[in-house]
């Protein structure tokens, strides 16, 4: 079984510093929302860049233990992260 390399693919955000904007590629990108991460509370952001071509972003404040749920996020779009 031939599996494909995804570890280049995965990127993790880190707002426990800051706001992080999380965008999907295009320009130029529109926010498109808001979202507060409280300590240890994550969410997986799906960016689908072409048919074949997929970014997974894991946006987390602090050490990711409560899984937010996942975002599918458009092209040419962003979201704010922000900690609480």
């Amino acid at each position: 079984m031939n599996r494909a390399d995804t570890s280049r693919n995965i990127q993790v955000v880190n707002v426990a510093s800051g706001e992080q904007n999380v965008c999907c590629g295009g320009t130029p990108p529109q926010i498109r929302g808001l979202l507060s991460l409280e300590s240890g509370q994550f969410y997986i952001v799906v960016c689908r860049i072409q048919p074949s071509s997929v970014l997974y972003y894991v946006v987390t404040n602090g050490i990711p233990r409560q899984n937010l749920g996942t975002i599918n996020l458009p092209l040419a779009r962003c979201i704010l992260f922000r900690p609480i």
